[in-house]
This record gives structure tokens, sequence and C-alpha cells, in this order.
């Protein structure tokens, strides 16, 4: 078999997700007809929609669901008892449960599926039923898809968002990291500059950190609280650590090789290794696979630093230099101090949450 006719086939997960969403259609199937609700279909559709790649986007996708499915069953009914089935009374029900849906947060994400449950009650309800029943009905249909779904979401190869999460976290700590010392040894030793697609992909990563997030919440509620905060702590922590990497790489860049900063060279390299010697580690954390070496402590070597500089300046070296090369390097520094204060801060919080 080709290579090329190997991409095109279907990978285990692609099977495996197959499998659970038609698991799930076919349960909701069986329960719909059990409990005897008339419009199954419904509850398949539902398991279908619902139906994502980790148990985390499975609840939330249920949730929103249900949610929608209730405020949009109760407006129908709402609608129905005050007028009778008509295009204008379709058009003020659509109207009021989708202002309704953005003016709730927790609905915003609803809103469409509670637009169309309004058009199945007013418009599917037949003369001889009353419109409770009928709206009843559709969200107990709605409401066997997204158990089923997410009953097989969990029960068969259940992907966790939080675990993906961990893996994601991990692969840009890592970046980050080397993107630290690659800006570093750019600026102190005259090594290539960091690509730009480079931090635009790890500024791409942080941002599709918080759909991640949201699903592990759902996940874990009411359970392993705890560790879902550390990982939001890791979330807010790593879009802060992208933008000191981009701001190191804009310094790295303006900055000429051979100026003041060359002065504590080796103090900055050494506080670099120790921030990437911590991020790696704390890398191993989230992703199961820990390192066997104890990382540096940071403080240390900044206080070094913070020593060099006073000596310096205590010999009259900086007086040698252009003002705005010595300010540059105290802009560095303090670049680095604020990441070694984050890095240290993760540290803690990653020890607490274990």
């Amino acid at each position: 078999m080709s290579f090329s006719f190997r991409r095109y086939l279907p990978t285990k997960q692609m099977m495996r997700h197959a499998f659970k969403t038609a698991l799930a259609a076919y349960i909701s199937l069986l329960v719909s007809d059990w409990v005897g609700l008339e419009y199954g279909y419904w509850a398949a559709i539902s398991a279908v929609i619902v139906m994502q790649a980790d148990l985390g986007g499975s609840i939330r996708m249920g949730l929103w669901r249900l949610m929608g499915t209730f405020v949009g069953a109760l407006i129908g009914i709402l609608c129905l008892t005050i007028y009778p089935a008509s295009a204008l009374l379709l058009s003020v029900g659509v109207f009021v449960v989708i202002l309704i849906c953005s003016s709730v947060p927790a609905l915003r994400a609803s809103f469409r599926i509670g637009g169309i449950t309004v058009a199945i009650v007013v418009l599917g309800s037949p003369a001889e039923v009353t419109p409770f029943f009928v709206g009843m009905e559709r969200f107990l249909e709605i409401a066997v898809g997204v158990f089923a779904a997410v009953f097989v979401s969990g029960l068969l190869w259940p992907s966790h968002a939080a675990g993906l999460l961990r893996t994601e976290l991990s692969i840009q700590l890592l970046e980050a990291a080397s993107l630290y010392r690659s800006a570093l040894e750019h600026l102190l030793s005259g090594a290539p500059a960091v690509e730009r697609k480079r931090l635009d992909k790890l500024l791409e990563m942080t941002r599709a950190n918080r759909e991640l997030l949201d699903k592990a919440r759902k996940e874990s509620a009411p359970f392993s609280g705890k560790r879902v905060q550390v990982l939001h702590r890791f979330v807010d922590t790593l879009e802060r650590l992208t933008g000191h990497a981009r701001a190191l790489d804009r310094l790295a860049r303006s900055l000429p090789r051979m100026g003041y900063h060359q002065e504590v060279r080796e103090d900055l390299l050494v506080v670099v290794e120790a921030l990437e010697g911590n991020l790696r580690h704390m890398a191993g954390e989230l992703s199961k696979r820990p390192e066997a070496v104890v990382p540096k402590e940071i403080r240390p070597y900044i206080h070094r630093v913070e020593e060099h500089l006073l000596e310096l300046r205590n010999s009259g070296v900086p007086k040698g230099y252009p003002l705005d090369a010595v300010a540059n390097l105290y802009s560095l520094f303090e670049h680095l101090k604020a990441l070694a204060r984050e890095v240290a801060a993760l540290r803690e919080a990653l020890v607490r949450g274990q």
C-alpha cells in the first residue's frame, strides 16, 4: 500500500469516534422506543450532534443543547397558550428566545437550538395535543440523546479534555523555554534569530487553551476542582509567558550584539539556563514524564546578576557605553526577572496542586 493512499484512510481515533457516535444514536433510539417517545429520531440527532472528540466537549455540547431546548420549549408553550400557531407567532417566539439566550451568558451558546425548539413546538403541535405535552416530549427526546452521547463518550475510550490540555500546556512550556534561549543566544552569541512563525504559532496555541479549559471544567465538576484550578493558572501564565517571549525577541533584534549586556553575558546565560530547566521540568510533570534532574533555583542567579550590575556601576563601567545601551540592558533584565517570578509562582502552584 503506497504512502499517498494510506493518508486517506481513517485513523484509529476516527474509527473509534464513528463507532461511539453510531452506538450513541442506536442507544438513544432504543431508549426512546422503550419509554414511548413518538419522535425518537430527535434523540438520535441529538446524540450525533453532542458526541465530541473528548468527554468534556460532549458534556459541554450536551449542556448547551439541554438548556437551549428547555428555554425554547418553554417559550413555545407560552406562545401557543396565548395565541394559535401562525407565522407571526413563530417570529415572536424566535425573537424572544434568542433575546433571552443572548442576554444570559450561560445561554449564549444555546440560542440556535432554542430557536429551533420554538419552531418545532409552535409548528409541530397537533390541534388535539396540548402545547405542554409537545414541549415536554421534545425536551425528553433531546435529553435522551444527550445522556446517551455522554454515557458512551465516558464509557468507551474516554478522552479527557483535562489530559489533552495538560499535553498541550507541556508542549507550550517546552516551546517557550526554547524561544527564550534562542532569543538570548541571538543577542549574546550571534546565533540565528527566532523565526517569527514560531512566536505566532505559540500565540495561536495559547489561545486554544481556553476552550480546552472550559471543557475540563465541565468534566471535573464537582470533582477535582483543585487540579482544574492549577490548569487555569497554567493557561493564564502561559499567555503572559508568550508575551515575554515576543518582548525578548524584539529586544534581541534591536540591540547591537556588542553592547553593555556583554558585561554580564555569562550571568544572563545562566539565568536563561535555569529558566529553561524549570520550564522543562514542569512540562515533564504535566505530561506525566517527570525529569529525574531537579531544576536549579532561579532566584540566586537573578541575585547574582543584580550584584554584578551593582559592581559594574560602582566601578564606572556604564560610562563607557551609550545611555540607551545601559537602559536596554536593564529593560532586558527586568523581563528576565518578571519571567523568573512567573516561573517560580507556577512551580509553587504545581507543587500545591499535586
